[in-house]
């Protein structure tokens, strides 16, 4: 009986050092688990915020790479650079509709002048140039059908002088900064077309 109860005892420490040991390698498993399982998570989130960033970064060079085909293909076509828009003076003279087709044609529209310093800049270039604005029933607009709102018309300008039918706005005396002009649609005038980027 004495054997047994040594071996009953015996067993009894066993199993309660193997249970503890048990019980201790499943904590720590457990916390290798919840340790992974951080780990994982930021490795993934890392891994989106890369694949976000490449996606990014990729968009916005090919963005930049459309814009410098546009820059440098305009720019080998004649137009002008400013402030961060694309102007096209032709060589030619056309009639104010014959003009905007033109502008059309490319892509653009006759030019929106929106202030004084793009106006102060299409007078550099000392051509009369028919600009996309019109007189629809008395009110003057932009070509992108906005009321005129800055303008910056010679003196006594808009008259339809003598009677005419002038509906059609130019930059006239580009000398001074106040050199718009309405003149009949059909008259023969160099344009100019602007395009954004």
């Amino acid at each position: 009986m004495s054997f047994r109860l040594v071996l009953f005892s015996d067993s009894s420490a066993a199993i309660k050092n193997l249970t503890e040991e048990r019980d201790t390698l499943q904590r720590k498993l457990d916390v290798c688990g919840e340790q992974h399982t951080a780990v994982s998570d930021r490795y993934a989130a890392k891994t989106a915020d890369l694949e976000a960033a490449i996606k990014n970064l990729t968009e916005e060079r090919d963005t930049l790479q459309r814009r410098l085909y546009v820059c440098e293909n305009r720019l080998q076509q004649g137009w002008v650079l400013f402030q961060n828009r694309y102007y096209y003076i032709s060589s030619d003279t056309k009639s104010w509709h014959d003009s905007k087709a033109d502008c059309v044609q490319k892509g653009t529209d006759l030019v929106i002048i929106n202030s004084k310093e793009e106006q102060n800049f299409l007078r550099k270039f000392q051509k009369r140039v028919w600009i996309g604005l019109k007189e629809t029933e008395g009110v003057w607009k932009w070509v992108d059908g906005t009321q005129l709102s800055k303008s910056f018309w010679m003196p006594g300008e808009p008259n339809n002088y003598e009677d005419k039918d002038e509906d059609c706005g130019e930059i006239r005396y580009y000398d001074q900064e106040d050199g718009w002009n309405d003149e009949p649609c059909d008259t023969q005038h160099n344009w100019i077309c602007e395009q954004a980027p």
